[in-house]
């Protein structure tokens, strides 16, 4: 079934969607709901697959486009810091184990990248691939460079819409080269360790103690209390627009060094983001590869806790504001008896708490 569902890979990169009731009859009806028929962009309707392709190119290279505008500034103070022994053993030589524990983490069943294996594939035949794969990826570990080519990732557009018309009406799903994975699988294995080191009781994604839920389930709580005790205050949601898509590399990696990780260590992390180019697959075929200058990629492994580290900038500003104000504005609301929260911040929403008496 792998093998077969590779042929009808390539044949729809050569080809073009059609060949599908050739290959597969029983996969038309799914793969006819996904279907990208035509596109609404800049006034003009594009109905054919050589008309759309071109202008996803343009669409989201202008999505991933770095603005030139002088990014801002954060105090260093407001920050959770590594300790010097965290942060060397990030940088750590990486072992064999520690790769083939990471093919191993990596689902089997997703559909492979660029490369055109998945991760069934990588452990059937390990005996036979492992020595090269191993020598990429301690290579990368030891001088910070990824190969040319396993950072190429083809993007699915996923709807979001019963009638998606517009590149913004999908979801981006990226798929991505295996050998790139089982770097970052690596790099997210060790980050992860030491992210409640780094990261403020205030968020709840991605961290060893915290589960899923626990933001929403706090602000219920705190909502439930405020009503009980007839009290009032100010809730504001902020939802970030595209916010995995728009993140700034270089502020990520100035966080990271307020948060005192090693130069290695962001060498390593800047250049699986800047290395990375995307071909839009439209219909099953991919557009030309195009680089990228900021953004997340959806499906890539570390990606949620870079996200994690960029959103605590956030959290940082809210500690600098409790310290400098005098008033009660930045304590938050009350939680609990003698416990306030002035924010909370979950998946990609950030809740600010502010009392009513301010002085």
């Amino acid at each position: 079934m792998m093998l077969g569902d590779q042929k009808e890979r390539r044949v729809q990169e050569q080809t073009g969607p059609y060949v599908h009731k050739l290959i597969l009859p029983s996969s038309l009806p799914r793969k006819a709901k996904s279907s990208i028929l035509k596109i609404h962009h800049n006034g003009n309707t594009f109905d054919s697959q050589q008309g759309i392709k071109p202008v996803a190119v343009d669409y989201f290279s202008e999505l991933y486009d770095s603005p030139s505008e002088r990014k801002p500034q954060l105090n260093p103070l407001g920050f959770k810091c590594l300790s010097k022994e965290s942060s060397e053993w990030l940088e750590q030589e990486i072992t064999t184990e520690e790769v083939k524990h990471s093919v191993w983490g990596c689902d089997g069943s997703k559909n492979p990248g660029l490369d055109g294996f998945n991760f069934k594939f990588y452990r059937l035949a390990w005996d036979f691939i492992a020595q090269d794969i191993l020598d990429i990826v301690l290579s990368f570990f030891k001088i910070g460079r990824l190969p040319k080519g396993i950072n190429t990732t083809y993007v699915t557009l996923l709807p979001k819409t019963v009638d998606p018309t517009k590149f913004k009406d999908f979801r981006l799903i990226s798929m991505i080269h295996g050998i790139y994975k089982i770097i970052a699988k690596i790099l997210m294995s060790r980050l992860k360790i030491v992210m409640q080191d780094i990261i403020s009781i205030n968020q709840s994604m991605f961290i060893a103690y915290c589960n899923i839920i626990d933001g929403f389930m706090i602000a219920n709580k705190l909502m439930s209390n405020l009503k009980k005790r007839k009290a009032v205050g100010l809730i504001f949601k902020i939802d970030f627009h595209k916010a995995f898509d728009s993140i700034s590399w270089d502020y990520l990696d100035d966080i990271m060094g307020y948060m005192r990780f090693g130069r290695k260590w962001r060498n390593m992390i800047y250049e699986c983001l800047s290395s990375s180019k995307l071909s839009v697959l439209i219909n099953g075929s991919p557009s030309k590869e195009f680089y990228v200058w900021r953004g997340l990629r959806q499906g890539d492994p570390i990606s949620p806790f870079l996200f994690d580290i960029v959103v605590e900038g956030l959290s940082a500003l809210t500690v600098l504001f409790q310290k400098a104000y005098s008033g009660n504005i930045s304590k938050g609301l009350q939680f609990a008896l003698g416990i306030c929260l002035s924010h909370l911040q979950y998946v990609e929403d950030t809740l600010i708490f502010i009392p009513t008496d301010i002085d």
